[in-house]
């Protein structure tokens, strides 16, 4: 009797622990994977909007900035003349400094495309995939500059009905 009772435990045991391994296997495989996504996701709409920023030495006493911005596929980076009631507009400025100044304003390199928002019922001018911006400057010191740019706008994707803050400070050593 005490035999019987025994291996009805340890059967009992044995399927405990094969569903106990079969949830712990499941949890293992599956919650890495919707991690992935959601992070992979998250990702996208935290952060769709990639910034590379370098210069080209022109001479001994100019430069040119290049700011150059990747989008995702869906979202659009709205133009510095967008309308401000429909978006926040993209502001490219670099600070003030004695060692150099700004020749004109951040220009870019193609025209924006004029796209009717239908959330906001209004045409924004916006940039899509990838844009340039160029911003001479020039040097008043021949020794070692850092230069700081700010970047502030404000990108979004219709399709989602999700939009994030562009906010960057970016600093650039020139003859280091």
């Amino acid at each position: 009797m005490l035999c019987v009772f025994l291996h009805r435990q340890y059967e009992r045991n044995a399927e405990l622990h094969r569903f106990a391994t079969t949830i712990a296997l499941s949890i293992l495989v599956f919650v890495p994977i919707f991690g992935l996504l959601q992070s992979a996701r998250a990702q996208s709409a935290a952060e769709p909007v990639r910034w590379q920023f370098g210069y080209e030495m022109i001479d001994d006493s100019a430069l040119v900035i290049v700011a150059k911005a990747t989008l995702d596929a869906g979202w659009r980076l709205f133009a510095h003349d967008a309308n401000p009631n429909g978006c926040v507009p993209l502001e490219l400025t670099l600070q003030e400094s004695e060692d150099y100044e700004a020749v004109g304003k951040f220009a870019a390199q193609r025209t924006p495309l004029a796209e009717f928002d239908s959330l906001q019922n209004i045409y924004l001018l916006c940039f899509r995939q990838e844009i340039e911006f160029r911003q001479q400057v020039k040097l008043h010191s021949t020794q070692r500059i850092v230069l700081v740019l700010n970047v502030f706008g404000q990108s979004c994707n219709q399709a989602l009905k999700v939009c994030a803050p562009v906010m960057i400070e970016e600093t650039l050593y020139i003859g280091f």
